[in-house]
């Protein structure tokens, strides 16, 4: 637990030791943590050092977090030991000193005092790095006035001294700034909430109703998975959601059974500082097929242009084009790429005026209200994160055995979007999607990596020479990295059982004992999914981490058969001390500190 005072001491304390290490202000800092305490003084004392953050997963493979780091030209890194063995593994550390802000000394230092630093509104807050279609990630430069213009005197969201607002994000996803700023910059308390709990519906209820939780974010896709399997879950004083379409029939159930005092549909790209527009929901229509994504929040301009750049009538679809102050300095090192997607605004003489063209395809209802229809381009959202699907095929064709690749995102069951890549193998080659899995992990993050390989001896294509998407197939049960090789018939009646869970949570037709739930196409999403069925069928309470550390069904039966012997229960959770001047808390699943 830190209140403001400790915040304030430990990143003063830090932001002297990134200037004794030789970082000037201007520079870009890399921080290489997971959510926790240690996270928030990070970005707080980057800021206080007159530096830009540079927010890194430390779960992404060592050499993507090496080409990040060497793209933002980043001038120190500051870690902790557990993500510090990801960043030398990569060798991203040679002539670039690092920080570990979880070794004792590092903060001993006892000052309050500010280190005397002058910043403007334009100077920038961090680089957040989304999917690219040239095969790299792009840097967005976010500058200090679109992250003010996000979380203070705004419309969608009233955040005070009185809130709890839940920090659900990787620090590396956009929605981390609403939920770090929004808290800090209002004098709110901040509940630090790590990655097994959120994938936890029990857990993560428990752990924010433990913290008093009042305000959270959560991704479309998750959002539906809790309105589907724990709607109790989404109480509070404002739930926001966004990042995919949303579909009518869980927010219908959020609001009947989750009852948030206030549910809110957002939408917005990186470029634009997470949130764009809002809408509030209070009722869903029964015959209603989309959710709108509302109307531009407070400070916002929000456009939708037709090819000419002209204003399209209600019910005609256009491209989405945002302006005001929450929009992004720019893509680092892209300068032609910028001024691509950056353009002068069409509407307004002030001198820099901008508009984002976003490629988000929309359109005005009879309402005013804008509908989201898709993307014009290669980019899709899954599971909240914007990806690129170029990128992923230009890392596949890189590959020995492959000659083509195409990635499509799949929705061949209700709800549940997943990658599928079609390959063409070289001539004698072969394409074992085992190997294609486990090479894509070592060079992407695990979002971005297909469920499925489908080989083909041809992509399909139109009569105008282009692939033709609409021919390419539902992959089968041999298009998933199997245990083909090994395959082990399921032993006796627990993983009998566990089988067919997982056949019917993967849309297989069947699994062996060793077939691995992430090699068979599963995800963190299917794995709340799955987690839930399993401990409700054979009255369990399976964690997350053991899950993710043996995801067989074989695996899984030992952790089922030993809980059953045990009967080991969880001891009731401490209560979290609450404290006036308190901003931040770590919650976990069995306690708090």
């Amino acid at each position: 637990m830190l209140d403001y005072a400790g915040l304030d001491r430990l990143s003063c304390a830090l932001a002297r030791r990134l200037h004794a290490a030789g970082v000037s202000p201007g520079a870009r800092v890399g921080v290489c943590i997971e959510r926790s305490l240690e996270e928030i003084v990070a970005l707080v004392a980057v800021l206080k050092a007159g530096c830009a953050y540079v927010p890194l997963d430390p779960a992404h493979p060592p050499d993507r977090l090496a080409a990040l780091l060497a793209d933002a030209e980043a001038a120190a890194v500051v870690a902790v030991e557990a993500s510090a063995q990801a960043l030398a593994a990569a060798r991203t550390t040679s002539g670039r000193p690092m920080l570990m802000i979880d070794q004792p000394d590092l903060l001993a230092e006892n000052t309050e005092a500010q280190p005397s630093l002058g910043t403007r509104g334009e100077d920038p807050a961090y680089v957040m790095y989304t999917s690219g279609s040239t095969g790299a990630p792009k840097g967005v430069v976010v500058p200090q006035r679109a992250v003010l213009r996000l979380v203070l005197n705004t419309d969608y969201a009233q955040i005070d001294a009185t809130d709890v607002v839940a920090h659900l994000s990787n620090p590396a996803f956009d929605a981390a700034t609403f939920e770090v700023w929004g808290a800090l910059l209002n004098g709110a308390r901040l509940a630090v909430i790590p990655r097994e709990t959120v994938l936890a519906p029990d857990a993560l209820g428990a752990a924010m109703e433990r913290c008093g939780v009042t305000t959270f974010f959560l991704t479309t896709a998750l959002f539906h998975q809790i309105a589907r399997t724990a709607p109790r879950v989404l109480v509070g004083r404002l739930v926001l959601f966004g990042g995919d379409a949303a579909d009518p029939r869980w927010v219908a159930a959020a609001l009947c059974e989750g009852r948030p005092r206030r549910l809110v549909h957002v939408y917005g790209p990186t470029e634009a500082t997470t949130f764009a527009t809002w809408h509030e929901l209070h009722a869903v229509e029964a015959d209603a097929r989309a959710v709108p994504i509302g109307r531009p929040i407070a400070n916002t301009e929000v456009y939708i242009l037709d090819a000419n750049g002209e204003p399209v009538p209600p019910g005609v679809p256009g491209e989405i084009w945002i302006g005001g102050p929450g929009l992004a300095l720019g893509y680092l090192n892209a300068p032609r790429l910028t001024a691509e997607r950056f353009v002068p605004h069409p509407f307004c003489s002030d001198p820099g005026a901008q508009l984002y063209r976003t490629g988000d395809r929309a359109r005005y209802r009879d309402d005013g209200t804008i509908e989201f229809l898709g993307r014009f381009d290669s980019q899709i959202k899954l599971r909240g994160h914007r990806i690129d699907l170029s990128e992923i095929e230009h890392v596949l064709k890189q590959h020995d055995a492959i000659e083509d690749a195409v990635v499509l995102a799949r929705q061949d069951r209700p709800g549940e979007k997943r990658l599928v890549a079609y390959v063409v193998p070289e001539r004698g080659r072969a394409a074992n999607a085992g190997e294609l899995r486990a090479d894509l992990l070592r060079r992407l993050p695990e979002y971005m990596v297909p469920a499925a390989f489908v080989t083909l001896t041809a992509l399909p294509l139109t009569g105008t020479g282009k692939v033709d998407r609409n021919r390419l197939p539902v992959p089968g049960q041999e298009s998933f990295a199997t245990d083909d090789e090994r395959h082990v018939l399921p032993r006796g009646g627990v993983e009998e059982k566990l089988a067919a869970i997982f056949c019917e949570t993967l849309g297989l037709d069947r699994v062996g004992a060793h077939g691995d739930f992430f090699e068979l196409g599963g995800d963190s999403l299917l794995a709340m999914q799955i987690l839930t069925r399993v401990n409700a069928v054979f009255g369990v309470a399976v964690s997350v981490p053991s899950f993710f550390v043996g995801a067989t069904v074989a695996q899984v039966a030992r952790a089922v058969e030993a809980q059953r012997r045990s009967h080991a229960g969880q001891s009731p959770a401490p209560e979290i001390r609450r404290h006036p001047r308190v901003p931040v808390s770590r919650a976990s699943g069995t306690g708090s500190s």
